[in-house]
C-alpha cells in the first residue's frame, strides 16, 4: 500500500507532467492541463461548471481552488 509520502509524489507528478489530465483551460494564452475529479472537487465554480453543462448562473463566482 502506498504511504502519503508517495501518493503526494504521484500527485505532484500528475500535476508537473500534465499526465492523464483529460481537460485544459485557456487563459490570457496560457493552456493549463488539470484532472477534472480534482479541480470538481475542491472549487464549486467548476463543479457548477460541469455539472450543469457550462450553462451560465448569474450568481457563479469563480474563486481560488
Amino acid at each position: 500500500m502506498s504511504t502519503m509520502a508517495e501518493l503526494k509524489d504521484v500527485m505532484r507528478d500528475l500535476l508537473l507532467r500534465g499526465r492523464f489530465s483529460g481537460m485544459e483551460i485557456l487563459c490570457q494564452g496560457v493552456t493549463f492541463k488539470f484532472h477534472q475529479a480534482i479541480v470538481c472537487t475542491q472549487s464549486s465554480y467548476f463543479h457548477s461548471a460541469f455539472c450543469n453543462g457550462f450553462k451560465d448562473k448569474d450568481n457563479l463566482q469563480p474563486g481560488p481552488f
